[in-house]
């Protein structure tokens, strides 16, 4: 059946499903940290959505993952990079004042 709405159009009713959500939860005694609070460890990874949250858009996020050493586990799809490595390359390509950045 159709139903009519307050400005004349009519549709079909609409079905809806509902979904729990249930996040996941980190082992014990883990501390799972956004990308922005992994900066303050230079061991921590950080993945392309790491970067994204970042404030990077895709075409930055390719290009730290290409000068960037890249972390790979067998079995992982998701790659990584060391936060050192990144703030290394971006304090090295960032304009101080007195040096060229290009």
């Amino acid at each position: 059946m159709s139903k009519s709405f307050q400005d004349g159009n009519t549709s079909a009713p609409l079905r809806t499903t509902e979904v729990a959500f249930h996040p996941a939860t980190p082992a014990a005694g883990a501390t799972i940290l956004p990308g922005t609070g992994r900066l303050a460890n230079p061991d921590a990874v950080l993945t392309r959505s790491d970067l994204r949250e970042l404030g990077w858009q895709r075409r930055g996020v390719d290009a730290l993952f290409r000068a960037c050493p890249t972390i790979v586990l067998p079995g992982y799809s998701r790659p990584m990079i060391r936060v050192s490595d990144y703030l290394k390359l971006i304090h090295e390509h960032t304009f101080n004042g007195r040096d060229r950045v290009r």
